[in-house]
Parts: C-alpha cells; structure tokens; sequence
C-alpha cells in the first residue's frame, strides 16, 4: 500500500512539474503577444479601452486612450450587480465623442468570455441607458434619433424599443448568457438603476452632458477569436430569429454608442496550454517558425506568475510594453516574427528581461522625473479641497518636490518601494512616509496607520495643500482622500463648520467615492474602504 501512495505521490510530482514548465513565463509571454497581435488586426475603429488587469497586458501603452474597471464578479451568476466603488464613469465622455469604445478583456481556459464582457459591461450599459431614458416615451426616443440620424428605419425602432421595453435596456450575448439567466438579470435592472438615484450618483442631465449632448443608448457588442464581429445579431430574443445589423464599426451612423467588448484570448481546453506554431518570413524571405504552449487568458493574476526574480518583482503590463521598446543586443524580441525569440531559454530570458529593466531604470534617473503629470487636484467648478491625489514610481529628490509643489505642505507617501530622497533636516514640507504596498495587506495595514496619521493633517487649507501618493495611485491614497472628503467636506466640497457634528456612513463614503472617481480613475479596493470605514464610524 505504501509503494502505491508513493507511487501516486511521484506521478503527481512529475504532472505539477510539467505543469509548470507549460505555464512558464515565456509561454505566458509569447500568449500575451499572439493574443495583442489578434487585437491590434481587428482595425477596430473606436479607441481601445484596455480592462484592468488582465486587459491591459494585451494593448501597447501608447494605443490605450485610458482603461476601464469592469470586474468579472459583478457578473457571477447570482451575484449580479452595478458596482457603486467602479462606476466607470469617466468612459461616458471617451464614448460621446467617439460614438463608441472598444473594451480589451481576456479570461482563463474554457470559457468564450469574460463575465466582466458578457455580463457586467451589459449591466453597466442597462443601469446608465435606463437613467438615461428616464420618463422618456416610446415616441420622444424615436423622433430624437431619428432627428440625429440619417436613414432611420423600422428595424433601427424596433431593436431600440424592444431594447427598452422588453430588457429593461440589458443586451447579452446568446453564446455566452441562457435566456433564463438573461431574464433573472432583466428583473434585477430596476433595483440597481433605484440604488443608484438613491445615492445621487448619477443623473440624467449629468449623462446627457458627458455624452456632449447627444443621447443614444449606449449597445454592447462581442468579438473574440473565431467571431470577429463583422455580423452582429441585435436581438435579445434568445431565439433563432433576430435583426441583423452591418457591423456598428463599420455603419457610424448608428441609433446607439457602440460598446465593443473584444476578448483577447481563444478558447482551449488544454489545462496545461495548447501547442502552437507561427510561421513568419524573414526580410531574406527565409520561413521561420515559431512553437509554444499557447495560455489562454495567460496575463491573469499576473502577480502569481511575474515573481521577484523578474525585474525586481516589478513586472506589469506597463513595464511588459516598456521593455518590448528597447532596442539594444539585449533585445528579446525577433524583429522577423514579432515574438520572443525561439531559442531563448527560460532563464535566459529572465536574465535578458532583468537587463533591460536595469536599463530602463537607468534611462528614467537621468530623465527628470515630472511628478506633476502623475496627479490630480481634487476639485469641481466651484471648490477646491487642496489636497492633491497622485501616484509614485519612483523615488524623488526632495529639492524636485519643492520646485513642482511650492504650494504643498504635507506629502503623505504610502509605498513599499519609493520615497523622498535627500531629505535636510530642516524641511519647509512636512512628510509622512509609509511602507504600505498597494495590496490587500497594505489596505490593512492603512487601518493601524489612519488613528495617528489624520489628526496630524492640516485638512480644508487651499493655501497649505496636501499631496498623497502611493503606488497605484488608484488605492491606498485614495482611500485616505476619501476619508479626509467626508470627514472634512460636503458633498460640494465645501469645508464643513463643524466636522464631527456630521454622521458619516457607508453611502456618504460612496457618494465621496463617486465624486473622486469624476476627477481621477480611482478604484480602492474593499480593504481599503473597510479600514476608511472602521476609522470614520
């Protein structure tokens, strides 16, 4: 019995072992390429709007007009719901001027889609169409498109008023979402369009303006590898019948904002990756061939696979995309393919990676370090609180942050990896510097932080203003923004007289959430709001 369990125990070993070399860093990387490589064909005619995180291995850094924050979860069966901590809003513009965007996403083995594509997106676009289209008639809609459009047909008024009508505005894709599932989520719109008028998130005048003040209901559209969209059925029928539409990206004169929700990705089924080869041709018009295991969704979780050994642990899609620039002997890249060259090794390729990281931090010491660009200031058209939001990547000389913020008086640093340098001993600036990673611990950490931290800032002081950094810039900081916001300030960002007469509680932090979010892309996580709210009630 014993040499059996052994025996398992050794075969067990040995499949863990191949596992891992299938779903190495190099298969992951040459993925990630195939699959950029699928996004940037589709000559897709919106801008590209990349989903954090995954989304944002899969397009260059300079072909992103900004990125978006749509979480699968959100989507889950039965566990649908319009995320008041990511309400998206700073898209609506990026859409209304552009008729529409493109959202990048991927997803893990098996699946067609991502939930956040087949499913949160959906709702997103129901919840704002529904504010949108508040006590608006079947008649006002179809002579207020049809006043902006040329060519209006009976098929263009039918799929909108059905749209309306009969899915409360929610559009899903046929392949991916049962028409029984589609229905549960039908009934649940009302609900999230009424939690959201609750909190006065989001209004229809608000929506119309972002839109440049033209209203169309903002439509979801899916491509993915094997469907690359160029015959959409609108129907949300569920059934073999349906309208079919020329291509949105192809007709721009479109009843509706195009939302083109594009997987990355193709669907295997292969737990540990699925053989493939590209051919290519040299500039001698030499065939070369390049294998691999292919990952779907190989960008996922990319802080369990981008480990300490690679580029200092500070591996992202930012630096993936940064790295691929760099044009020197340490190059990783074969011009004749596009893609990782097929003799490197994987620890040759980790060697090669960690060198051209070195060489791009050495590139941005001897580049001055323009932290202003890296910020917000946290205002509307009638207030500014004077605290500054921002984030921070890399260290920065203490006579640079002077000469950039002459009018700060505190700077609060919570970062792992960067801090203030040269620092005198007498400072015009106060400091307080602390090493809280952008993580589900550091937002724990905040909480033993926040109780001798805030009371030393001097909050609601245009002329003394705060800045707060961290290493996102979307997290840590932001969660100590919004405690100072709602202990401080009114929902005008008007300083508030008397700031402990005022009761704080969970919807004020998300109606100072929302606010934030209209200013900078913010998306702290539920750790670092639980740790705000445990300090603030």
């Amino acid at each position: 019995m014993d040499n059996f369990y052994n025996v398992s125990s050794s075969l067990s070993d040995i499949r863990k072992e191949l596992r891992k070399d299938t779903l190495s860093l190099k298969n992951r990387l040459q993925s990630i390429l195939y699959d950029s490589k699928f996004v940037s064909g589709l000559e897709l005619n919106f801008p590209l709007v990349p989903n954090e995180r995954c989304g944002l291995w899969y397009v260059p850094n300079d072909s992103q007009i900004d990125s978006s924050y749509f979480k699968s979860t959100d989507g889950h069966t039965s566990e649908w719901a319009f995320s008041m901590r990511r309400l998206n809003l700073h898209l609506v513009p990026i859409i209304g001027e552009n008729d529409g965007i493109s959202i990048i996403d991927s997803t893990r083995k098996g699946k067609l889609m991502p939930d956040a594509l087949s499913k949160t997106i959906p709702i997103w676009c129901a919840v704002l169409n529904s504010i949108l289209y508040e006590d608006t008639s079947d008649n006002e809609i179809v002579q207020e498109l049809g006043s902006l459009l040329s060519g209006w047909s009976e098929d263009d008024t039918g799929f909108i008023l059905d749209l309306k009508n009969n899915h409360s505005w929610l559009r899903t894709p046929r392949e991916m979402v049962f028409r029984s599932e589609h229905n549960l989520i039908v009934k649940r719109i009302p609900e999230f369009v009424k939690e959201v008028k609750h909190l006065g998130l989001i209004s229809k005048k608000q929506l119309i303006a972002a839109l440049g003040g033209k209203r169309k209901p903002l439509v979801p559209f899916w491509t993915y590898p094997g469907n690359k969209g160029r015959i959409h059925t609108i129907s949300n029928d569920h059934n073999d019948g349906g309208i079919v539409f020329e291509d949105s990206t192809v007709n721009r004169t479109n009843p509706y904002y195009t939302i083109q929700c594009v997987t990355a990705s193709k669907k295997t089924e292969e737990l540990d990756g699925a053989p493939i080869t590209v051919q290519s041709r040299s500039q001698d018009q030499e065939l070369i061939s390049t294998s691999w295991r292919y990952i779907q969704g190989a960008a996922d979780d990319h802080e369990l696979w981008a480990t300490k050994d690679i580029c200092q642990g500070n591996l992202s899609p930012k630096i993936f995309w940064s790295l691929l620039l760099i044009k020197s002997a340490e190059g990783i890249i074969d011009e004749n393919t596009g893609y990782i060259y097929d003799w490197l090794s994987e620890a040759e390729l980790t060697q090669k990676l960690n060198k051209l990281y070195s060489q791009l931090l050495e590139s941005k010491e001897n580049h001055s370090f323009v932290l202003r660009t890296q910020v917000s200031d946290v205002k509307n058209t009638k207030n500014d609180t004077g605290i500054i939001l921002g984030i921070m990547e890399s260290n920065i000389h203490y006579e640079q942050l002077i000469v950039e913020f002459p009018e700060v008086a505190e700077v609060v640093i919570f970062s792992d990896k960067y801090v203030v340098t040269d620092v005198p001993e007498k400072v015009q600036i106060q400091l307080f510097q602390h090493k809280i990673e952008s993580s589900k611990k550091g937002s724990k950490q905040l909480r033993e932080v926040l109780p001798t931290l805030v009371p030393k800032l001097k909050a609601g002081d245009v002329n003394s203003k705060i800045l707060v950094l961290c290493d996102s810039g979307k997290d840590i900081s932001a969660g100590l923004v919004v405690l100072l916001l709602c202990k401080y300030f009114d929902l005008e960002w008007k300083i508030k007289q008397s700031p402990e007469a005022v009761k704080v509680d969970k919807d004020l932090v998300k109606k100072q959430l929302s606010l934030l979010a209209n200013v900078r892309k913010v998306n702290p996580s539920r750790n670092t709001l639980q740790s705000i709210n445990t300090y603030l009630m």
